[in-house]
């Protein structure tokens, strides 16, 4: 959620220009949290500190447990108690408020080719803001950011002893040391877009299963840990961690030749082979405002879950789930006159326009459903970017890996 002023707001670029000429993680110069509760209908916003707060700046509220979120302009300062914001409070925020940030607010950001931009901060958050174009061939990555895997058994470990849980609201189950010295147990995998897979393991032995799903614009969890091959003293291996979160706005987005948005689970350990796999972390959430977007056949929204742990086939590790991408494309150039176009067999063009070899195109638009990953926002309902195979007539050169395959947007021409 936003305020009326920040909805289709990009900053004012006081941060300057951002150039990622080596792999860069963004800090937060404002980093503080609510304090005292904070009314809806409301322009203050009670805080611990106010530390590198100013007037002007662009700041979100966030709950990592909820999802919840804000995005707001500074108004004034009062030192050390509160932060009195343009617009009314949407929500009301209660001292538990995790997170409240100030958000860079660039005028362009350049990403060069293999280097990365990324944050560490605990809010497993990289939120910012863009003036102008966002460009480059690097990516916007909280890849393997976000909640962590749980830890194997040691080979020391006793018989049934089980591994450490994936950490998060969907963390992946841990697997088991077996009883007999040779057998034991996976770790299972992280959920969040559904269930996560369920780790395998020697008869007997209880695996670790899929976590649960879960909604709302949270980081991904981590795979549970394998159990240990306590006779031929191999730990089990760790789950693999849970993708972070990425919220952006800017005034366009050209990131052609392998640029683009990232928010992967990692995958789980493999421990030699020879012990229970870690289960997949699972992916995170991105969002993205933007006026024009334009990526090229490599360029990619990518959001998997991590791989469960290759292990022989008695002790596999769950696979992580999916997160969700959602794309508000808000340009007056680009947004057709009147209300979403609805096209035949269910399509519907609802303002998105993307630029290939010359030429502006409509990637199609479905109604939004569970297996949806990749999502857009029209400014009053949210619709799922309709995928076809690479090979389909209608398959644009814009490229999506949807966490099983390669795909496509499907396109109408203008």
């Amino acid at each position: 959620m936003a305020s009326a002023t920040t909805q289709y707001y990009n900053g004012d670029g006081r941060d300057g220009a951002l150039n990622v000429t080596s792999s860069t993680n963004i800090t937060y110069s404002g980093d503080t949290t609510v304090d005292a509760s904070s009314s809806s209908g409301q322009k203050v916003l009670n805080v611990t500190a106010t530390t590198g707060f100013s007037t002007g700046d662009m700041i979100m509220i966030y709950r990592i447990d909820t999802g919840v979120y804000e995005v707001h302009i500074v108004d004034t300062v009062q030192a050390g108690v509160s932060l009195t914001l343009v617009d009314n409070l949407v929500a009301t925020w209660a001292p538990s408020s995790k997170y409240v940030l100030r958000m860079p607010q660039y005028t362009t950001v350049a990403i060069s080719v293999s280097q990365t931009l990324s944050t560490d901060h605990g809010s497993m958050l990289l939120a910012f803001a863009c003036s102008g174009a966002i460009s480059g061939l690097g990516n916007i990555s909280m890849g393997g950011k976000g909640y962590a895997g749980g830890a194997g058994t040691p080979w020391q470990s006793l018989a049934g002893t089980v591994a450490t849980a994936g950490s998060g609201p969907g963390g992946g189950g841990a697997g088991q040391t077996g009883y007999g010295g040779y057998d034991y147990s996976a770790g299972g995998g992280a959920g969040k877009n559904g269930t996560g897979g369920n780790g395998t393991g020697y008869a007997g032995l209880t695996p670790g299963a899929g976590g649960s799903s879960y909604s709302g614009f949270r980081p991904g969890s981590g795979g549970g840990g394998g159990g240990a091959n306590q006779g031929s003293h191999i730990p089990g291996a760790s789950g693999g961690t849970g993708g972070g979160c990425i919220y952006v706005r800017a005034g366009s987005v050209n990131m052609p030749s392998g640029g683009g948005f990232q928010c992967q689970g990692t995958s789980g350990g493999n421990a030699g082979g020879q012990a229970g796999g870690g289960g997949g972390g699972s992916a995170g959430e991105i969002y993205l405002l933007t006026g024009e977007m334009t990526l090229s056949s490599t360029g990619v929204f990518y959001a998997p879950g991590g791989v469960g742990g290759a292990q022989s086939s008695s002790a596999i590790g769950g696979g992580g789930t999916t997160g969700h991408t959602n794309i508000d494309c808000v340009s007056t150039n680009y947004v057709p006159t009147g209300a979403t176009m609805e096209y035949l067999d269910g399509y519907y063009d609802v303002g998105l326009r993307i630029r290939e070899e010359g030429e502006t195109v409509i990637p199609l638009c479905e109604t939004v459903t569970a297996s949806h990953a990749l999502r857009i926002y029209d400014g009053s309902t949210t619709y799922g970017i309709a995928l076809v195979a690479t090979s389909d007539d209608s398959a644009l050169n814009t490229r999506i890996d949807d966490g099983v395959s390669i795909k496509a947007l499907k396109k109408q021409i203008l």
